[in-house]
Order: C-alpha cells, then structure tokens, then sequence
C-alpha cells in the first residue's frame, strides 16, 4: 500500500468516522488544533488499528508523535512491513 493510498484511508476515517469538517493535509497536526480532542483522538487510533490491522501503544503515540498525519502514515508503512 502506498503512503498516498494510506492518507486517503486516513482521511476518510477522520471525515467519514469522526466527522472532522476541516481540510486534511500530511503535515496536519489532529491535537492542539481543535480537530480532535483526546477522547476523539483515541477513537481514530482505534479505528486506525482495526483498519491497518496493527497495534499502536500508548508509549508510540507520544514517542513517534502520532498525531500528526505524515508520522502516521510512516508508522503504519513500518508496521506493515
């Protein structure tokens, strides 16, 4: 899968699933921006593992700054492989 295919996964996990209304691009940050609050944040993450059949600790969230679209994309790309 390429990054390009898992950003548009991502994003519509944010619009579709989370109903995020604010344009999405892979230098987005979703916490401290007012796109998601944590309690939405941990959702997307869920949602992220059941997609992308990975799991994500509490420790790689902070430590690979997930948060932010571009890191998750990489993170997901390494996990896969």
């Amino acid at each position: 899968m390429t990054k390009t295919e898992i950003f548009e996964i991502l994003t519509n996990i944010l619009k579709n699933d989370i109903q995020v209304q604010k344009e999405i691009e892979y230098s987005t940050a979703l916490l401290g921006t007012q796109i998601l609050d944590s309690l939405d944040f941990m959702n997307y993450v869920t949602i992220v593992e059941e997609k992308f059949e990975i799991s994500i600790s509490d420790d790689d969230i902070s430590n690979f700054k997930l948060g932010i679209i571009e890191n998750m994309i990489n993170y997901i790309v390494e996990k896969g492989n």
